[in-house]
């Protein structure tokens, strides 16, 4: 019914195909497409752009890798107004197909990126507000900044600004002049090293390094107001801060007296640099673990000094996940019911509490999106150091993975050191692999087993993946889990904790085996 509808409307065989593909998957790749639909890669990229440009598509780019997503069906209206009933009927029925798409988001670099991102803010119209937090980029960017702000001026853009009190006084008294700007300094003295500005379903999440910023561009309009709602507590309030790690040890210990059995703790977690506040830090959440009824930390950066921090907070009975890039934060905050805890860990600690219903459930909504995170996607070889350990860790001596499409890798940037170093620790354990290889590799990945200690191959399986072009990609399947390696001069990881991609990858991977590659 609804393809006869969309040929109607001038829709080609193909793109009726691949426009309803986007709704059964989701926000995904152009590869799930081509799968998915049977059809020719070139035919699916084609067809995706076209969509793209009629704007019936969204097309998100991360770290250099494009995903699509179907927009709201409403578009078709709009597009084909004189055919109105026919695509109204369409749109109706697209709804119910429709499932809840993920966030969108964009990472952006140095001062063009700072300006790419600013410009969605400019895309608003007169009369909307953005809100800015703890906005202090270092004074070379001002002049940059000033022409930012001089333009939302022209285009009638409201603001509220709370800057670091170490900002330079005279910058922002320079945004009180404007007609459309409001400027405050936060109530506490700590510098936060972060900033993020929210307008519409726009936020913005950036790291100052200097004069090369990072920033994280997400549309999602739950994040936007949980991040209002944190904005406007301390536009309106003052807040509780604490300084020195003898303060914030007493802050936190207010919270360990005050907490109970029924209380659920969650906290974006950092392992503090300093031995003492270290030490502190662990036995004050195995003393908290033992009163609450569920603790839960979400480190972010995935890097070994959080790794083995989590795995510290797993032995004290807590749960604890790494979350994200090889980036991180020094900075802690604790939701224990109502309370909402933020510490900046140095030399000298310092922290802020705030004791607000509204605030305290935003943070936590935001965890729980962070914690239930099904797709994770990283770069670098740190990240696929800890990934493939991470698989070895979960499998006993005699439990299998399986590798598809298996090559030997990239030759630089330290890929071959750590896949010797791997494969020699999981052969001493017994872990076995079976390996779909593609015809170049396969007399090399070989002899790498057989020089890590396992000549006669008794737990390292191989067969050629013959009848396939060599891509520059492998998918490891394991214990309902699956992730895809794309090599290069820095490998990209892109993890996924979801049974029904695992199934359906293994299902593909026994058939290819089973007929001998």
């Amino acid at each position: 019914m609804i393809e006869n509808q969309l040929k109607q409307l001038g829709f080609g065989k193909n793109e009726i195909k691949i426009y309803l593909a986007l709704f059964e998957l989701g926000k995904c790749k152009a590869h799930e497409v081509i799968v998915h639909t049977g059809l020719h890669r070139n035919i699916v990229y084609q067809d995706l752009e076209d969509l793209v440009k009629r704007g019936l598509v969204t097309k998100t780019e991360v770290k250099n890798v494009f995903e699509y997503s179907a927009n709201n069906p409403e578009a078709l209206v709009e597009e084909f107004e004189n055919k109105k009933e026919i695509s109204q009927k369409i749109a109706e029925q697209l709804k119910e197909k429709q499932i809840e798409t993920p966030r969108e988001v964009a990472v952006y670099e140095g001062v063009d990126g700072l300006k790419k991102s600013r410009a969605k803010i400019l895309n608003y119209q007169s009369g909307d507000e953005v809100f800015i937090f703890g906005a202090d980029l270092e004074p070379s960017m001002e002049k940059v900044m000033r022409k930012i702000h001089k333009k939302r001026e022209d285009a009638g853009i409201n603001m509220k600004i709370l800057y670091d009190q170490s900002a330079n006084k005279s910058d922002v008294a320079w945004r009180n002049t404007l007609e459309h700007s409001k400027a405050k300094l936060l109530p506490f003295s700590q510098k936060f090293p972060i900033w993020f500005a929210g307008i519409g379903e726009h936020l913005e999440i950036g790291i100052p390094q200097h004069n090369n910023p990072l920033i994280f561009n997400i549309r999602n309009q739950e994040a936007v107001d949980g991040f209002k709602t944190f904005f406007d507590y301390f536009w309106n309030q003052e807040s509780i801060s604490y300084q020195g790690i003898d303060e914030v040890e007493s802050a936190y210990n207010e919270i360990l007296e005050n907490s109970s059995n029924d209380q659920d703790v969650v906290i974006f977690a950092a392992k503090p640099s300093e031995q003492r506040s270290s030490n502190f830090n662990l036995e004050w959440n195995k003393q908290l673990r033992k009163k609450v009824k569920r603790l839960r930390l979400l480190y972010y950066g995935a890097n070994e000094i959080n790794i083995s921090r989590a795995k510290e907070m797993l032995d004290v009975g807590a749960e604890a996940k790494v979350s994200g890039t090889s980036q991180s934060l020094p900075i802690s905050t604790i939701i224990a019911g109502d309370v909402v805890l933020t510490v900046v860990w140095d030399k000298n600690p310092a922290c802020f509490k705030i004791k607000n219903k509204t605030v305290a459930d935003s943070l936590k909504n935001n965890f729980e999106l962070l914690w239930n995170q099904q797709v994770g996607v990283e770069s670098g070889l740190d990240p696929l150091k800890n990934i493939i350990y991470e698989m070895l860790d979960e499998l006993n001596s005699g439990e299998e993975y399986c590798v598809l499409g298996a090559s030997y890798g990239h030759e630089t940037g330290g890929v071959q050191e750590l896949y010797d170093k791997f494969h020699t620790d999981r052969i001493k354990k017994g872990v076995v692999t079976k390996m779909l290889v593609y015809r170049e590799s396969f007399e090399r990945i070989k002899k790498r087993f057989e020089r890590c200690g396992d000549q006669f191959g008794k737990v390292s399986q191989l067969k050629q993946y013959g009848s396939a072009p060599k891509i520059p990609m492998q998918i490891n399947l394991y214990n309902n889990k699956a992730f895809i390696i794309f090599y290069g001069e820095a490998p990209t990881v892109i993890k996924f904790n979801r049974p029904e991609f695992f199934a359906g990858f293994k299902t593909y991977f026994d058939e290819l085996w089973r007929k001998g590659g």
